[in-house]
């Protein structure tokens, strides 16, 4: 994996509450809701939004009907834990490599990205350095805002990309830094 280093400021949008609760008690984790079938993108895990407050109020409108509360946190992500799949191309290729791997069995064929790192975790927790992977910062192409490079052809670069990033332990988040935004 890279070596990259990333100095950012996280956005965590939650449900409006008392602000002495949130703050004591965020960030809150995104976890698979069996009921309504929700998997979190990237697995069970503490999300930010990737230095993007804009992002952060549209999530609480839509998913805390516009009662939410948006907390900023400094975030250093970095080292052999961290999987950049914005940034890095080493890291797509190692985590390619693996997900091509895992796909290889008949009833991982049509895994998502959700499934594919759970099996990476669990295998993880088998056998120690399979994937020890505790933060990933990765991009969510379903809404392009972007631009074309040249009139009149497909190529696009992307002006305000969706980055996320997910811890998977809060014990790896720096709790100190977090200061209410909204």
């Amino acid at each position: 994996m890279s070596e990259n280093r990333i100095v950012t400021k996280g956005h965590h949008t939650c449900e409006k509450s008392h602000e002495a609760y949130v703050i004591a008690n965020a960030p809150f984790k995104s976890c698979y809701n069996k009921l309504t079938n929700n998997e979190p993108y990237l697995g069970d895990g503490f999300y930010f939004w990737d230095d993007n407050l804009q992002l952060a109020k549209w999530w609480g409108k839509i998913h805390y009907q516009d009662k939410y509360t948006i907390l900023e946190y400094d975030l250093d992500l970095h080292g052999d834990h961290f999987l950049d799949l914005v940034g890095s191309r080493q890291d797509f290729i190692y985590f390619r490599t693996l997900v091509d791997r895992i796909r290889q069995h008949p009833e991982c064929k049509n895994f998502g990205v959700y499934k594919c790192i759970n099996f990476l975790l669990k295998a993880e927790q088998s056998k120690q350095g399979t994937f020890p992977i505790r933060i990933i910062r990765a991009m969510d192409i379903s809404h392009i805002d972007g631009m074309q490079f040249v009139d009149n052809k497909r190529g696009r670069m992307l002006l305000d990309p969706r980055i996320i990033i997910c811890f998977f332990d809060k014990k790896d988040i720096p709790l100190q830094t977090a200061k209410v935004v909204k």
